[in-house]
């Protein structure tokens, strides 16, 4: 009996080093956020374009947004545009995507006129993930043997593809509980 139990010990001690050497891989390699929702802030320039020469090219006017309407209508601080030869010429809004989404200013240089265009860029093949998620399960149909209400935690470490893979765990008001590991395809 005691090298039965000795025996798992030693799976489990297994199994959690495993997944603490993929949680701390996970949240060294993740890329640290470069625009946050506390201010407005210079998009970085995409690696492929820092090379490339820079022209002038004439231009005989340039439409901008009136600047005490833009400050106040999307709450920009008014530091970040006090300087009178900087203009706004375009504003636009990206919609949430998972991976990475490229953005173009065009000027059109005959009307003066700016607009702005985007493109999501496909996800890479296979990448590690850093995502927690606690939550609490309520079951109103169930066997005899488990509880109403369920404790649950879920650690996404990667993806490959459209696979997802996932350690989860979970407790329920009965002292029942389970872990493992899922794999799921998210569309």
């Amino acid at each position: 009996m005691i090298k039965k139990i000795a025996g798992y010990g030693a799976i489990t001690i297994a199994v959690v080093a495993v997944i603490s050497l993929v949680i701390v891989a996970s949240l060294r390699f993740r890329p640290k956020p470069v625009i946050t929702q506390e201010t407005f802030t210079v998009a970085p320039e995409p690696k492929q374009t820092k090379k490339i020469k820079r022209v002038e090219v004439p231009v005989k006017k340039v439409v901008a947004l009136e600047k005490t309407a833009v400050v106040k209508k999307l709450d920009i601080p008014e530091q970040a545009v006090r300087d009178e030869s900087k203009q706004i010429t375009a504003v636009a809004s990206i919609p949430p995507y998972e991976g990475k989404t490229t953005v173009v200013s065009v000027l059109d240089t005959e009307s003066g006129e700016s607009e702005i265009i985007a493109r999501q860029e496909p996800l890479p093949f296979a990448e590690l993930k850093s995502r927690f998620q606690v939550g609490l399960n309520y079951y109103p149909f169930k066997s005899e043997t488990l509880g109403e209400y369920a404790l649950d935690a879920n650690y996404t470490f990667g993806r490959i593809s459209a696979l997802h893979g996932q350690i989860k765990g979970e407790v329920d008001t009965k002292g029942n509980w389970k872990a493992g590991v899922r794999g799921y395809v998210e569309w």
